[in-house]
């Protein structure tokens, strides 16, 4: 799965690239707001909440696309975003493969990872009491993917600051990225979640150890049920599990099969 994940994480900022130079018309924008074949199809939920917020007149196509990313990480993957998409996320990962490496496993600065709520909610009460968009402003998301797909030379310095920041200071991902908190809260009541049998599970602690949001994993060797909201479905704990313990699964379909048994 991960192989999957990486070829699409990739291929969605090549077509990005192609789409901005004018050489292949799939995609074309950013990650804030994409067209996809020539037409405005999708749209940063969160930015538009915040446009909302701050008393910016919303256009169809905005509240169009929003919907549409909205569907698909809050009912069908949730914080798939986090691990199927966002290029924060990829450089994210390379840091955690170093962490591992270099055995580094205390940040410098000690951050709850309950601190990415308080800057979602911050972000959106100033979107509200002052009437611009907060997070828009200091978006790195936006700016590293912009940096990535319209090919700016300051893509080698972001890169670097996200990855040594991530590395030795704070887990961006983890710690500090509001639109990560968004997703996971509005990925609740997805319908495709990670589930974890404790049946068969064996303890063997594979999955923790390569779990890149190990709090949603806290019911690993307690009880069986569907992982927590953290969780960003990159599946590798799915990958790690040699008894298939842990799985995607449909909400509703489990729900259903326990009533039958």
């Amino acid at each position: 799965m991960q192989i999957y994940r990486k070829i699409v994480q990739i291929l969605i900022l090549l077509l990005f690239i192609l789409g901005n130079f004018k050489i292949l018309n799939i995609l074309s924008g950013d990650l804030s707001s994409s067209k996809i074949i020539g037409f405005n199809f999708l749209f940063d939920p969160l930015c538009a909440l915040q446009m909302f917020l701050a008393g910016i007149s919303l256009s169809i196509e905005v509240i169009f696309g929003s919907l549409l990313v909205l569907m698909l990480y809050g009912l069908l993957l949730p914080r798939g975003f986090c691990a199927w998409v966002c290029p924060v996320g990829l450089v994210c990962e390379i840091s955690y493969f170093l962490r591992k490496k270099l055995q580094i496993k205390d940040d410098i600065l000690k951050i709850s990872p309950n601190t990415k709520y308080f800057i979602l909610f911050g972000v959106l009460l100033i979107s509200l009491l002052f009437g611009f968009l907060a997070f828009e402003r200091l978006n790195l998301i936006a700016i590293f993917t912009r940096s990535i797909v319209f090919l700016m030379p300051s893509f080698f310095g972001i890169f670097f600051v996200i990855l040594i920041f991530d590395l030795y200071f704070s887990r961006i991902c983890v710690n500090l990225c509001p639109l990560g908190a968004f997703y996971a809260l509005i990925g609740k009541k997805a319908l495709i979640k990670v589930n974890y049998d404790l049946e068969i599970c064996t303890a063997c602690n594979k999955c923790l150890d390569v779990c890149p949001q190990i709090s949603a994993l806290s019911l690993i060797k307690r009880e069986s049920g569907l992982v927590g909201d953290e969780c960003i479905s990159c599946g590798k704990c799915i990958d790690s599990c040699e008894f298939d313990a842990l799985k995607f699964d449909i909400r509703n379909l489990r729900i259903k099969n326990e009533k039958d048994i």
